[in-house]
């Protein structure tokens, strides 16, 4: 059964909005490098190893009722996709966050209300997604995945 569109619950959806466009910006300078690994460029020797990074941990304030709204966000917009798809499972990743963030509350861990940042290690195209279909969203233009590919196939066709 498809889910309903989410909302846009003016005040809460803009902080979480500013909240991933700044994720977004500061991304390599806000974040903790995760596993640095060296590559070597072909022909070259290990004097020329350049270090590169698989991602960067962010740990980002979220309130519960915010990575709630985010969760129902990201569900809505990948729906249809396989749970090994990497979109869902960004939205997997959202829903264990907002899991744990619910059990600290019952265990009076954390007060209700308060932000609580947990870390989140995903990759900047990850990141850049979550920003542009809250900006979508913000438009009203916020669709499933599925539909995204079936309008590109129509726009191929020309059915449009």
């Amino acid at each position: 059964m498809p889910r309903s569109k989410p909302g846009w619950p003016k005040p809460m959806a803009d902080v979480v909005y500013k909240k991933i466009r700044t994720w977004f910006h500061g991304y390599e300078l806000n974040g903790v490098p995760n596993r640095p690994r060296g590559v070597v460029p072909i022909g070259g020797t290990a004097d020329d190893m350049v270090r590169t990074q698989d991602g960067y941990t962010h740990k980002i304030l979220f309130r519960l009722n915010e990575i709630r709204w985010l969760e129902e966000v990201l569900d809505y917009a990948t729906q249809h996709l396989p749970d090994n798809e990497p979109k869902r499972v960004v939205y997997s990743v959202v829903k264990k966050a907002r899991e744990q963030h619910e059990k600290l509350q019952d265990i009076k861990r954390i007060a209700i209300g308060v932000e609580y940042a947990q870390p989140y290690l995903f990759d900047k195209s990850h990141v850049y997604w979550m920003f542009t279909t809250l900006g979508l969203h913000s438009m009203g233009r916020l669709i499933s995945e599925v539909d995204t590919k079936k309008e590109a196939e129509d726009i191929k066709e020309g059915n449009w």
